[in-house]
């Protein structure tokens, strides 16, 4: 059960209403049950969270990195009481593409229902390099942080990490 603040960034209304205005994000809504769903908001929530942002906790017994005080965004201090609107977009963006990636429930099926195998095709030490024969992953970057961010949802949060974030990030090619 989604609780907003306690085990997700957003609801499940929210996520559904976000990804009603974006273009092709219809699998959302066909490709997978509510449960599914929920499962993924939880799930890609505790993945933001491994993340440093700025500012602090404003309690340091919250469940979740946000709110926070101390935090700015576009020049202006962020609201303390809430969450940013920009992180809730974020986190149900980033549960569609961790669903579409075939690390969710339905990892066997991409969205066009072939079969992902996701088999390592290689593996390269030196600056560190997985290659996957299938499309589905579970991606490790070089500080050894498990990454499920796509572009998109790392874009979205990048203006809320703080200054120490570390830009070491592996991409799957």
């Amino acid at each position: 059960m989604i609780t907003e603040g306690v085990n997700s960034y957003c609801t499940l209304a929210f996520a559904n209403a976000y990804h009603e205005t974006q273009r092709h994000n219809d699998d959302w809504f066909t490709a997978y049950v509510q449960e599914d769903l929920a499962a993924a908001l939880i799930t890609v929530t505790r993945y933001i969270d491994y993340y440093e942002y700025k500012g602090y906790p404003v309690v340091g017994t919250q469940p979740l990195k946000w709110p926070r005080q101390q935090a700015y965004y576009n020049g202006g201090l962020i609201d303390s009481t809430t969450v940013p609107i920009h992180i809730k977009y974020a986190t149900a963006q980033i549960a569609l593409d961790y669903l579409r990636n075939g690390v969710g429930p339905r990892a066997n099926t991409d969205t066009s229902g072939s079969t992902i195998d996701g088999a390592i095709s290689s593996i390269k030490a030196g600056s560190v390099e997985i290659r996957y024969a299938g499309s589905g992953a579970t991606v490790t970057d070089t500080t050894g942080d498990i990454s499920f961010l796509s572009t998109e949802g790392f874009r979205m949060l990048r203006p809320f990490m703080g200054s120490n974030f570390n830009a070491h990030r592996m991409v799957r090619v």
